[in-house]
């Protein structure tokens, strides 16, 4: 999944992303408050947040190059007692699979859960870092804690400055904001001595501290030849919704990506496929079935099982989640079941 920028990989800088949602606080145009909004930033099950993702290769000497859009969502899967909660992230890209990030209460990331691969971060921080005063500054350094199914190459040290720039109302595809202005550069060095140093701006809803907007560039300097590479990010929400405050802006694309299926009743069997992000939904199933059809940015689904060129059971439905969609189907002899589909 192309990911480079989201709530977990500038939690450490920022320390604040993650949790409550991206609520419209402010008509196009309107100055941004005074002081940032002092509010819990414990979520809802089911609040969703969807990015779209601009990478473009800056490297020195060569052509630059803006790759195709990435589309990500954070979805709020659960939220504990404390406060806490955690994300599932699901993206558009063919070979996503799920992400979950941990937050405390206070909106730190703890924990990062990739397949078999488990984080845990320690951050430590030379200011209070959740106040967000203009003009107030601080440094960072995160420590990790990894599990046995962490095989990748990871930093062995990684360290951030972050600065809060400014009070602004920002205006993204998913509506106007409030939002706290920061910048920051962020340090990772690994063990080959490669690093990867990262300068960016992030702008923040001051209600919930969830990125809105964000813009970086990220340079990597590779050990082993010397070489130097870099591409600049640009982030943007387009749709959301937050059940604290009954805002909200859903998006199609939220649904995009690999998806796997199953049916029961008078048939049963599995299925997988892929909604692209115009919500169009392919998936082949066992005994040569295959389900194709629509999902609409409120998540209202029209499918149907076909055989070859022979349509079968209509499936309606709908959700509320990009995680999962579930329903009914039916064919014209009665015979009928239920269906689930589930976001990989």
């Amino acid at each position: 999944m192309l990911r480079t920028i989201s709530i977990l990989s500038i939690t450490a800088l920022l320390a604040a992303c993650g949790g409550g949602g991206g609520s419209s606080t402010a008509a196009p145009g309107t100055p941004a408050p005074n002081t940032p909004a002092q509010a819990s930033l414990t979520p809802t099950v089911g609040d969703f947040y969807s990015y779209k993702q601009l990478n473009t290769n800056i490297t020195p000497g060569a052509a630059q190059q803006t790759l195709p859009p990435s589309w990500y969502t954070d979805v709020v899967n659960e939220v504990e007692a404390d406060g806490s909660w955690t994300d599932v992230t699901v993206g558009a890209d063919s070979s996503s699979m799920r992400v979950l990030y941990h937050y405390q209460a206070n909106g730190d990331n703890d924990r990062y859960v990739n397949g078999g691969c488990i984080q845990n971060y320690g951050v430590t921080y030379s200011a209070a870092k959740h106040d967000f005063v203009v003009g107030a500054g601080w440094t960072s350094s995160t420590a990790y804690t990894r599990s046995a199914g962490c095989t990748a190459s990871y930093s062995i040290s990684n360290t951030a400055s972050i600065n809060v720039l400014a009070l602004e109302s920002v205006t993204v595809p998913a509506g106007t904001f409030n939002t706290v202005k920061v910048a920051g550069t962020r340090n990772f060095k690994y063990a080959s001595g490669t690093s990867v140093t990262t300068e960016y701006t992030s702008w923040l809803d001051v209600g919930t501290h969830r990125i809105i907007k964000y813009s970086g560039q990220t340079t990597t300097l590779t050990g082993a030849t010397g070489k130097t590479s870099a591409y600049a990010s640009a982030v943007e929400l387009q749709g959301y919704s937050q059940a604290k405050t009954g805002a909200s802006l859903p998006n199609v694309e939220r649904f995009a990506g690999p998806w796997t299926a199953s049916y029961t009743g008078a048939y049963n069997g599995h299925c997988s496929g892929y909604v692209t992000t115009a919500g169009v939904l392919t998936v082949g199933c066992d005994g040569g079935f295959n389900i194709q059809g629509n999902i609409d940015a409120k998540g209202n689904a029209t499918l149907a099982l076909y055989q070859g060129s022979t349509g079968g059971p209509q499936f309606s439905g709908s959700l509320d989640t990009a995680l999962s969609l579930q329903g009914t189907w039916k064919f014209p002899d009665g015979t009928a079941g239920s269906w689930t589909l589930i976001h990989l």
